[in-house]
């Protein structure tokens, strides 16, 4: 049975539970060890996170609606059923549990999707791949004021205002707008995202780029995990999407056709750093999502290998593929190829390299 105190006292409680999981033990309780800003961030994601687990305590479908009735109930004590829901799901976060499991949910580019154990979790810096494929196919005469008024139309402005992209010849850094100026590539025709996951990348992107050509475009996905290709088509029918989504393994995988763009977010963790993973990751999220081999390089070479024989069109053909700290050594494979050249990198919130584009010219 529950403590007999106000809810605000247990959402608080909360906080200072997680606060303290999160620490280093030498660090305990104290704050000495941060600065200003990281514990003004570490007290955001925590008080975000309550507010999630509070959110599926409840049942309620947005967080403005947690928020007003915690507002509203705040001096008032919760029932024994809510509250033996909610410290359950806290006691899971302390385990390190990624909240995505949890909640079953993951938010990405304002638009929330299903997440399940097994199916590995995307991050909101994978949106720097959406980012900049906007960037190279947005038009010269394009109303930013008019996409604003589209709801479906969130990740062009709301997430990086400030993208920052670098051109890889010069390595200057390009204003916004630059790109879609001096490198307009006709809207695709199809997309296919290797790895699709949990879809949340193909579909962003389907749904982003509809908006911009008016017509719909063709989507596929594979995956060697069948449990991210079942989470993906039940994500895709959700949003009244039909792609095409397949098991398949990169390796084996025959496409029947060639790609106008093509996404992928691959395993790019060398095998011995997956014991440096936070625990979070390490403990819960699938490895073979993440280990990309001895060097971290694997799935990047088959890619790159595919995209330069019949993979991407020949003519308009795109890549876009997540990156990390391993810019120099894709540089060096993209310049091993015959008919591919890497063109830009964009950073993400960290303004860490995290996506790079690349191009076919036979």
């Amino acid at each position: 049975r529950k403590a007999t105190t106000t809810l605000q006292s247990i959402f608080n409680n909360a906080k200072y539970q997680l606060k303290k999981a999160s620490r280093p033990y030498d660090q305990g309780e104290v704050d000495v060890k941060l600065s200003k800003e990281e514990r003004t961030a570490e007290n955001t994601r925590i008080h975000e996170e309550v507010m999630q687990l509070l959110q599926h305590t409840w049942d309620f479908k947005t967080i403005g609606e947690t928020k007003r009735t915690l507002h509203k109930r705040k001096n008032t004590e919760m029932t024994n059923a809510e509250y033996e829901k909610f410290q359950e799901l806290v006691q899971r976060r302390l385990l390190r549990e990624p909240l995505q499991y949890i909640t079953s949910s993951s938010q990405f580019c304002g638009r929330s999707f299903e997440q399940q154990e097994g199916v590995l979790i995307a991050r909101e810096d994978s949106a720097a791949m959406i980012q900049l494929m906007l960037q190279i196919y947005a038009r010269k005469d394009y109303d930013e004021r008019e996409a604003k008024k589209n709801a479906a139309f969130t990740c062009y402005d709301t997430l990086f205002p400030d993208l920052q992209l670098f051109d890889v010849d010069s390595d200057v850094k390009l204003e916004r707008h630059d790109v879609s100026k001096h490198y307009v590539k006709p809207y695709p025709s199809s997309i296919l995202d290797v790895g699709v996951g949990s879809g949340i990348l193909l579909l962003t992107a389907l749904m982003e780029l509809s908006h911009f050509s008016g017509t719909d475009i063709e989507g596929t996905g594979i995956d060697i995990n069948p449990q991210a290709v079942a989470l993906a088509k039940k994500n895709a029918a959700s949003f009244n999407l039909n792609p095409t989504i397949d098991e398949a393994d990169l390796y084996t995988w025959t496409p029947e056709k060639q790609f106008d763009l093509v996404l992928s977010n691959p395993p790019y963790i060398p095998t011995k750093k997956l014991r440096d993973l936070d625990m979070d990751v390490q403990a819960y999220e699938p490895h073979m999502a993440l280990d990309g081999g001895e060097d971290g390089l694997n799935y990047y070479r088959e890619l790159l290998k595919q995209a330069d024989g019949e993979l991407l069109h020949p003519s308009h053909g795109v890549m876009i593929l997540e990156i990390d700290d391993n810019v120099d050594a894709m540089l060096d494979l993209i310049n091993q190829s015959e008919y591919l050249r890497a063109t830009h990198v964009a950073l993400d919130f960290q303004n860490l390299p995290r996506a790079l584009s690349i191009t076919k010219t036979l």
